[in-house]
């Protein structure tokens, strides 16, 4: 009886001793360490992520600048603050956290390409809160089950916690990695690429620092010229450096499409709405101006005609664009440009009065009417950014199933940043901070000089992106562009013609609509297309472009409705942390926003 009882005990003993080795020693599949992760993956997971949050962000910033409709009525309703829910998600769960996982333990595998590339999307990602949000969270964001209601940082906190990250990516793309990152969407690879994005968002920083009150403007224009100096920036269109997502063309498994061409392209025509203003701008304000002796090469790779007859014909009954009957509001009509003008435009771009503009078809800012049946009239996406058709006047409404097989299939980009807004950056840097630009590596060594580039950057990038997108453009169309100046449509002449415009212009300076700072972010602004973050960034720092159209509900002395220079907290962060506090109002300032008068 002892012998079996103490056989017994023994067993207990190692059924126990196994017990408790399993408890320590299994991980729940379930709810996996960050140390077991496959930082391949998990980069994969950012760079993806990145790129929804950039259209979430672009997206809203586009209708605050009138690059398409926000339907408002007013600023105040225009966004609530579930509309941003997505978008934070996509910042904190879907980048930034995945993010610092990428940054905690690549250090230790060596793999500093990997911490790098995060560490650059971080930081923009972080700019970007910032920049729509104001103060947001960040050091005590990822605390996880010990810290549940992270407070928020104050904007300029944040700011510099993005430009330490991207020294730190500069250094780490210095060291020699243990193995690189199995897929880079972005640049595939090249470190110089990775360092010239680092220190292109570095001048990003510190041209918006740069507004803040109390800014060293003379320190930060020596440190923008010091980068500058160093050359490698994105400013070389031929580079292969413009930081930009490439889609594909597939259409199921997955989709790979461009997000406006999805939009569309279909069965049932446009879904979205281009700004009138801003195909005003890019279309027809210079042949407003000048006469017909001048025509932006760009548009018909930007916006694609499906009508082209005049409002009112059997084609198009007047049920089809309702405000063709309404009176243009006395804000509008009565508005003065700086030039000669009949005042801002007003239900479609055939109202301004120069053959140029048949056929653009948007819709005006705040315009929440109901939507007439125009999916298959109004203007819409063309080749470049979104991978559509080339609009060579043929007028052929999308419709059908065949649409999603039209142009270039969805092989477009998200233009997050280009060599062109490099060059603006510059002449603006130039222009309000004095930064020397001597010593730039690109032909834009002066503001004068950096404007030209800018707009050259852009012209050719966009004229050239038929070939990208796999859509033909007919020879006629090409031989025109490539003409001599002063041919009509040639980009010469543009080029000419922007040149001296410029050069005409009254010095630069705020507040002063048609000044060399006002046409230099015009251009930039139609370089801009299908990037709303850098555009809501550009009218917030400057102010331009000015006369900007009005909401349909009022004018800029409505002193009830300001306008939108932050974001709502989005509403999951604030029911969910009792740490922020929602906003009183949409006029709350970031740390860096002027204050200049916009609408």
């Amino acid at each position: 009886m002892k012998k079996r009882f103490i056989y017994i005990a023994i067993s207990c003993v190692l059924v126990v001793s196994s017990c408790n080795d399993l408890s320590n020693n299994l991980q729940n599949p379930n709810w996996p360490l960050t140390t077991q992760g496959n930082l391949d993956l998990v980069l994969n997971s950012v760079q993806l992520n990145f790129t929804n949050f950039y259209w979430d962000m672009s997206n809203i910033g586009t209708t605050l600048t009138r690059q398409e409709i926000m339907y408002g009525p007013l600023n105040r309703n225009a966004y609530n603050a579930q509309s941003y829910d997505g978008a934070w998600s996509d910042a904190y769960q879907g980048v930034l956290i995945n993010a610092q996982t990428i940054i905690a333990q690549g250090a230790a595998q060596k793999k500093y390409q990997h911490v790098a590339i995060a560490q650059i999307l971080q930081a923009y990602t972080l700019m970007t809160l910032v920049d729509f949000f104001g103060d947001v969270p960040y050091s005590k964001a990822f605390g996880g089950a010990a810290i549940t209601n992270p407070t928020v940082d104050p904007g300029s906190s944040v700011y510099t916690v993005a430009k330490t990250s991207l020294d730190s990516a500069i250094a780490n793309l210095a060291k020699t990695s243990a193995t690189l990152p199995a897929t880079d969407v972005f640049y595939k690879g090249s470190t110089t690429n990775w360092v010239a994005l680092a220190n292109t968002l570095k001048l990003k920083y510190y041209l918006n620092v740069a507004q803040a009150p109390g800014a060293d403007k003379s320190s930060i224009a020596t440190s923008m010229a010091a980068i500058l100096a160093g050359g490698n920036v994105i400013d070389d269109p031929a580079g292969g450096k413009d930081f930009q997502f490439a889609y594909g063309t597939s259409y199921t498994n997955p989709n790979s499409r461009h997000p406006k061409f999805n939009n569309n392209y279909n069965s049932s025509g446009a879904s979205d709405f281009i700004g009138n203003w801003f195909m005003y701008v890019a279309v027809a304000e210079k042949t407003v101006i000048n006469g017909s002796t001048v025509d932006d090469p760009r548009r018909r790779f930007y916006f694609y005609r499906q009508n082209g007859n005049p409002i009112g014909t059997t084609s198009i009954p007047q049920t089809a664009l309702p405000c063709e009957t309404q009176v243009a509001p006395t804000w509008y009509s009565n508005y003065s440009y700086w030039y000669p003008s009949s005042g801002m435009p007003f239900c479609q771009l055939g109202n301004v009065g120069v053959s140029v503009a048949t056929g653009y078809w948007g819709r005006d800012h705040g315009d929440n009417s109901g939507i007439p049946p125009d999916g298959q009239l109004r203007t819409t996406y063309g080749v470049y950014p979104a991978g559509g058709l080339y609009d060579n006047s043929t007028f052929v409404p999308i419709s059908g199933g065949g649409s999603i097989n039209l142009g270039g299939q969805g092989r477009g980009i998200a233009p997050i940043w280009l060599s062109s807004y490099t060059e603006f950056l510059k002449a603006e840097a130039a222009m309000t901070l004095g930064v020397n630009l001597s010593s730039s590596s690109s032909s834009g060594i002066d503001a004068p000089s950096s404007f030209l580039a800018g707009v050259k950057n852009s012209v050719e990038k966009v004229v050239a992106f038929g070939s990208v997108a796999n859509v033909p453009i007919p020879a006629a169309r090409v031989t025109a562009l490539n003409a001599a100046a002063p041919a009509v449509g040639a980009k010469a002449t543009y080029y000419a013609w922007v040149t001296n415009w410029f050069a005409a212009a009254p010095a630069p300076a705020l507040g002063t609509p048609g000044c060399q700072l006002d046409i230099s972010s015009r251009e930039f602004y139609i370089a801009l297309y299908g990037n709303g973050i850098e555009a809501y960034n550009l009218y917030r720092r400057t102010g331009y472009p000015s006369g900007m159209q009005y909401l349909l509900a009022h004018d800029n002395t409505d002193t009830s409705d300001p306008y939108i220079r932050s974001a709502y907290y989005p509403a999951a962060a604030v029911n969910r942390n009792s740490a922020i506090t929602q906003k009183t109002g949409v006029d709350t300032k970031v740390f860096w926003d002027p204050g200049l008068p916009l609408y």
